[in-house]
């Protein structure tokens, strides 16, 4: 049989559109014989995302980004060990409505005295609750590597889970260190001091699934957000523990590894507090030292930092008469009596204005330390700023200086003098946020 023509399969479509823009006469003449006036009135923006939109083709899959028919794939678990290293009491927040069973799948490993078990969840409230048991008291259960839970239920006849979720509980005892990790090493806890617990005590480090909260303005989360809870409803170590976590290059949206910073949360639909930590790029890792056991994730930040924690300095592009030096600063070479060190470029990513410029400097008499900014050419645009500079207000315009460059001078007197020392620098800049203006159609009284 023969198809029709493209010209006839246009014409539905022809027929709409005349119709559409007869409509559009009408009301532009109905509009035209009333007596108005216009003003543009702003009308308040949406709520601001944790960074810039992004395209489907850009998300990778996860469980926090499974299909929308799944309750149970925006599911927010919380995992807490009892004291007596038997059990673990699990929460469930964040599940779809459904009417169907919510099951806690768990498989503590093959170690001995672990066995896995599933469990119909209870809900209290908005919050599914189980207990899990078939743990052995006095182990750890992550020695041998199967640790791993689950959330399902049923749509249908069909199952519906969040995937399998790695974790580990430790017994950490009080005179023992402890290293416990998980997801192949994308989340390390360093308990290496002695006392770190006031008791013998056991701690459960996990992925939450998906993210508690809302971050501040201009973030955006990278990874996974990680549950650390002990046992004993401690709140804080005694003594600083590390966090080590993860990244793959490239970051999303271009953003570069040093802006990466922890985040931390305490619990479910709480907002992210922005805590820092340092970058180790050469070894892919953020690390953060801390007495907190939280939630913690890596995010992207609108905050370039550099504090030199790494000997490849991937944070520098030229250096002139000064070296890597002790405590992780930048110092004058031996010999020198002046030298300078040259951050690579820094581009703002998602900005509306370039803010703040910080640094941190230790200089002793006779010596000092100044700071220049300049363009990607290397031309001075700012010379000699203080710590707290605000780049904005001093003149630097993020549409003609999209990327910059700091500069450090070092000098002292005499080579035998004491060297000055640059700990950290820093660049802040204000995140866009995109706001629609209408305009608003005021009639007056009487017409």
């Amino acid at each position: 049989m023969k198809s029709p023509s493209p010209f006839k399969r246009l014409r539905p479509i022809a027929g709409v559109v005349v119709l559409a823009v007869v409509f559009l006469w009408l009301g532009l003449f109905a509009l035209g014989h009333s007596t108005i006036e216009s003003m543009p009135a702003p009308i308040l923006p949406p709520p601001v995302l944790a960074g810039p939109p992004v395209s489907p083709s850009s998300v990778q899959p996860g469980p926090d980004r499974l299909e929308s028919s799944n309750p149970v794939g925006t599911a927010f678990i919380n995992a807490v060990p009892s004291s007596d290293g038997a059990e673990v009491f699990i929460s469930v927040a964040g599940v779809r409505s459904t009417e169907a069973p919510i099951i806690l799948n768990v498989d503590p490993g093959a170690g001995p005295g672990n066995h896995q078990g599933s469990y119909a969840m209870t809900l209290s409230g908005t919050t599914y609750l189980a207990t899990a048991i078939g743990f052995a008291p006095g182990q750890d259960v992550g020695n041998d590597g199967d640790d791993m839970m689950s959330i399902t239920t049923t749509v249908g006849s069909e199952v519906k889970s969040t995937g399998e979720i790695n974790f580990q509980r430790a017994f950490v005892e009080t005179s023992q260190p402890e290293i416990i990790s998980v997801d192949d090493d994308d989340f390390i806890l360093e308990i290496l001091n002695v006392g770190t617990v006031p008791t013998d005590t056991y701690v459960l480090v996990m992925s939450t699934n998906t993210s508690p909260g809302p971050l501040p303005r201009g973030c955006r989360l990278v990874g996974s957000g990680y549950n650390v809870r002990p046992s004993h409803s401690l709140t804080e170590s005694e003594k600083l523990m590390t966090l080590n976590l993860r990244f793959e290059e490239p970051l999303s949206s271009g953003s570069d590894p040093h802006t990466l910073a922890v985040a931390g949360c305490d619990s479910y639909n709480e907002p992210w507090d922005i805590l820092g930590g340092d970058l180790l790029d050469d070894l892919d890792l953020v690390t953060l030292v801390t007495r907190r056991f939280r939630i913690y994730a890596l995010a992207t930040t609108p905050t370039w930092r550099d504090s030199f924690q790494e000997m490849s300095l991937t944070g520098v592009s030229h250096q002139y008469n000064t070296q890597w030096g002790p405590g992780q600063t930048i110092v004058l070479s031996s010999s020198a009596t002046s030298g300078t060190v040259t951050s690579v470029p820094i581009t703002a990513v998602d900005a509306a204005t370039w803010s703040t410029l910080y640094f941190s400097a230790t200089t002793e008499p006779g010596t000092a330390v100044t700071v220049d900014v300049l363009d990607a050419n290397d031309n001075v645009v700012l010379a000699d700023v203080g710590d707290g500079t605000d780049l904005h207000a001093a003149g630097l315009d993020l549409t003609t200086h999209s990327s910059l460059k700091l500069r450090a001078t070092l000098t002292r007197l005499e080579a035998t003098d004491p060297t000055p020392r640059l700990h950290e620098w820093q660049v802040e800049w204000v995140p866009q946020v995109h706001e629609v203006y209408l305009p608003f159609v005021i009639k007056k009284e009487g017409q």
